[in-house]
């Protein structure tokens, strides 16, 4: 017979399924054939790797500091044929990570106590104040150099990648992207608390949500003092509403009800989005029109796609993930186009496997220069109107917003914290007139602002923690807030096969311990130990 005890492998199965999406009764189905263990012996590992997850949190947060993140999970739920006890429903709820905080100069976990509350200023007015000059609201010199020698590279990168017949030593003689502030390659660890039924998108919901992760952490006043400040990400909103009650409670003597450790931090997903969103919108242009914009809907058009709501004017938020994809296929295409005009050959193939790194470099820099800068577009302005070529002008806007995106991508994959900065200290110029996203715009520059005067310690942690790295290899770094989405995107895929009251999440239930299997090492090393054991 089969020793019950000797199960990793069916554990395993079980783990995999529930956090693919399985229903239960596939589940069982897998449990009589032996492959996998029964669905109430997989509820209860997950809700055993709930608890050894939060007791590991409580351990580190007693000698690391941590931040924290949160973000709302709804869930439609919904049923074939509506009976008594079986309706369409809609649950809305609230997920959270603590992940500690990397230390750039030791390379390991910060220390606890690191950044007392000394270094964040009592708050005494109800509108935040920010110490800025005039030299605040532009791109200093010194970060428009740097960007426009990234984008530089950027184009020379998108380049060697898409003209066909480059040779392979070419592609080998192209170095790295020039470094700006670059952090240190890492492992990062992630530990999700149990899940809340909490509306966080309120005044008092965000407070609670706060106080039950603290409290999850084994933290009241008096631990969470000595731990110091505290880094917290999210989307606008939750920017927002925590700026809020800060203010309100601003005369509070408590650190935990007044927030007073928490040092608010943009989730740059969020801003990558808005960006991206910037770029569609502004260069959408309209159908049939005499100046067809940056000829985006003629681009969607022409890919046969299905057509996109886009545009200052429109009446919803214009899809991310299709207008991201269509950057990373449109501005390739310019740039090779570009490449072919000023090759000097007729065709752009036989020039590119003859060419060298220092004729490859020529023939960039005129591209760039030609049809990728502000200077262009000035040049062309400069025109008596009748000679103006506005369709060429506005491809040129969009060629040059296209690489600030591509830009910050790149930036935020590869760890260059710089880079990012960079690329926001432009956005926050171009979000600001009132047609764009002025909200946006203000939380950048207070962002910036507030940098600008932190004590280094404190600037050097939020800046090397923006960023996580979950493998520890070149180019896995990714926002705080991607991560508590992908931690989200699992929860979605288990909850909406019918595992949520096994799990813990009743309707009237305020701590869900849902952790689906991920395909990360924090997971599986988590995965291994409950084997072993």
């Amino acid at each position: 017979m089969r020793s019950q005890k000797a199960n990793n492998f069916q554990l395993v199965i079980g783990l995999f399924l529930l956090g693919s999406g399985a229903s239960k009764r596939e589940m069982e189905v897998l449990a009589h054939a032996g492959l996998s263990i029964s669905y109430t012996s997989i509820t209860g590992h997950v809700k055993g790797l709930s608890k050894e997850g939060m007791a590991r949190v409580r351990e580190i947060v007693k000698t690391s500091m941590c931040q924290i993140v949160w973000d709302n999970l709804n869930i439609a739920f919904r049923v074939a044929a509506e009976r008594l006890k079986a309706k369409n429903h809609f649950d809305n709820g609230t997920t959270g990570t603590v992940i500690p905080v990397f230390d750039p100069e030791t390379g390991g976990h910060a220390a606890h106590g690191t950044l007392p509350f000394v270094m964040k200023p009592l708050r005494e007015r109800t509108l935040p104040v920010l110490d800025w000059t005039a030299e605040d609201t532009l791109p200093s010199p010194q970060s428009a150099a740097e960007l426009s020698s990234s984008c530089f590279w950027q184009l020379k990168r998108l380049a060697l990648s898409h003209i066909p017949g480059v040779p392979a030593e070419l592609k080998k003689q192209f170095e790295e992207c020039p470094v700006v502030d670059q952090i240190p390659l890492h492992k990062s660890e992630q530990y999700p608390v149990p899940a809340m039924k909490l509306d966080e998108s309120t005044l008092e919901g965000t407070l609670e949500v706060y106080i039950t992760i603290l409290r999850s952490m084994g933290l009241d006043d008096e631990a969470l003092e000595a731990h110091g400040l505290m880094f917290d990400d999210g989307d606008l909103l939750t920017d927002s509403l925590k700026e809020k009650i800060e203010s309100a409670r601003r005369n509070s003597t408590t650190p935990i009800a007044g927030m007073r450790a928490s040092v608010r931090r943009l989730g740059l997903f969020h801003g990558e989005m808005a960006g991206g969103r910037l770029t569609v919108n502004e260069h959408w242009g309209k159908p049939n029109s005499l100046w067809a914009g940056g000829l985006w809907w003629e681009h969607n058009k022409l890919l046969k796609r299905k057509p996109i709501t886009a545009g200052w004017s429109g009446k919803k938020a214009t899809p991310w993930k299709p207008a991201h994809e269509l950057i990373h296929i449109s501005l390739p295409a310019h740039i090779v186009d570009g490449f072919r005009i000023y090759c000097g050959q007729e065709s752009l193939e036989a020039w590119a496997k003859t060419a060298t790194m220092d004729e490859f470099d020529r023939v960039a820099r005129i591209v760039s220069d030609k049809l990728f800068s502000t200077a262009a577009v000035e040049e062309l302005r400069a025109k008596e109107a009748s000679d103006r070529d506005i369709t060429l002008e506005n491809s040129i806007l969009y060629n040059r917003d296209a690489l600030f995106y591509i830009e910050f991508i790149h930036a935020i994959k590869k760890g260059d914290i710089g880079r990012v900065l960079n690329v926001l200290s432009i956005w926050m110029v171009m979000m600001r007139t009132p047609k764009t996203m002025p909200r946006y715009a203000d939380a950048m520059f207070e962002t910036l602002v507030r940098l600008k005067h932190f004590p280094p310690k404190l600037r050097q942690l939020f800046l090397a923690n923006w960023l996580v790295n979950l493998t520890g290899r070149a180019y896995g770094f990714k926002p705080v807030d991607l991560l508590q989405e992908h931690q989200n995107s699992g929860r979605r895929s288990s909850t909406r096969q019918g595992h949520k009251q096994e799990l813990g999440m009743a309707r009237d239930d305020h701590r869900v311990h849902i952790h689906p299997a991920r395909r990360d090492a924090n997971r599986a090393d988590c995965v291994q130990d409950s084997c072993i054991r």
